[in-house]
């Protein structure tokens, strides 16, 4: 949340990967007012955060083809969700997150220095900088601390903030 926080002044965003609602149910009770959406693949999930977060717009559906207007969202944030894309789904997920944001996209991943992604386990690693700035963001990236992720060896060792602003 530090990394959106610093995006100040922002109006909307959208969290693709949203699962149960957790990332916005946070945004959400730090800044009042926002307009709010997310997606999941996972129709439970969905189903859980809108027992939850009536006010926000969720949705069931895919990174690549997303269900909004082009520019309607300041920021777009993708928390630990693109890893599960293969090379194809990747870029038009890229390419979908670039049509429907304003401002900035926070993506917090691990990373790779391959475009395509780098299997590790069920998970590819790859380079978020890359895909960004091919898309027309200047791009900075911060390492996860330990102390975000104390447990987490593999978000240690490869693990980052990036964030893309216009």
């Amino acid at each position: 949340l530090d990394s959106l926080l610093e995006l100040e002044p922002f109006y909307s965003l959208l969290e693709i990967g949203c699962s149960c609602g957790h990332n916005l149910n946070l945004i959400q009770k730090k800044s009042s007012g926002l307009n709010l959406a997310g997606i999941d693949i996972e129709p439970r999930s969905i189903a859980k955060a809108h027992d939850e977060l009536r006010q926000i717009d969720l949705e069931v559906g895919n990174f690549v083809t997303l269900p909004w207007n082009t520019n309607q969202f300041d920021i777009v944030l993708a928390d630990a969700v693109l890893m599960y894309l293969d090379g194809e789904e990747i870029h038009k997920a890229m390419d979908e997150i670039d049509r429907v944001c304003k401002k900035a996209v926070v993506i917090i991943d691990r990373f790779d220095e391959s475009v395509e992604g780098v299997r590790n386990g069920d998970v590819r690693a790859r380079n978020y900088d890359k895909l960004l700035q091919d898309r027309g963001f200047t791009v900075t990236k911060t390492k996860i601390k330990k102390e975000f992720w104390p447990k987490g060896i593999g978000w240690q060792k490869f693990g980052y903030v990036f964030v893309g602003q216009r």
